[in-house]
């Protein structure tokens, strides 16, 4: 049961954790897909590879559970894999460089690393509490790193109440 994907990972296990699959899957596509690259989010990846050992699904799902943060992505949502904060300038996705992360965590070092990528967006979700103010450019994207299904951030946002904790503000024409 070797199947290649479009992006050169290799599917050499039966797919027994989906959200592991789909970890797998957009890692790759996040570093091998062209067409992702043109847009403003995938700028990033530009340049950005897989080490061999995780070309192998079955080899990056075992590598994953010893990442620290493994747990906090398995059992909360909010956690995504990232490659840049461990090493820093790193360019490659491996069991040495990676760690799992909270989603603001990474987004903040994001915007750090590349201000010029993002620069020209509009914003047009804020989430925010006592702690923090994250902004999103799009519903879909806040939904995303909240967990919740689409439409919940836009209609927290008209009833005037919170979701999983943060107050919304929708900004049109740039952030404040």
């Amino acid at each position: 049961m070797n199947n290649v994907n479009k992006y050169g990972g290799i599917t050499d296990c039966e797919i027994m954790d989906k959200r592991i699959y789909d970890l797998w899957y957009q890692m790759l596509r996040r570093c091998y897909d062209k067409e992702q690259q043109k847009r403003d989010k995938g700028k990033s990846y530009i340049g950005c590879t897989v080490c061999d050992e995780w070309m192998s699904l079955s080899q990056f799902a075992k590598d994953i559970r010893t990442l620290d943060g493994y747990e906090n992505w398995r059992d909360k949502a909010g956690y995504c894999l990232d490659k840049d904060i461990k090493v820093e300038g790193n360019k490659v996705y491996s069991r040495e460089t990676c760690c799992f992360v909270p989603y603001t965590e990474n987004i903040r070092d994001m915007n750090k690393r590349n201000p010029h990528i993002h620069s020209n967006h509009k914003t047009e979700y804020i989430l925010f509490n006592d702690k923090e103010k994250i902004y999103f450019k799009t519903e879909k994207d806040a939904c995303a790193f909240l967990g919740v299904k689409p439409c919940a951030v836009s209609s927290s946002y008209r009833y005037g109440c919170k979701c999983k904790g943060y107050s919304i503000a929708k900004m049109k024409g740039g952030a404040e």
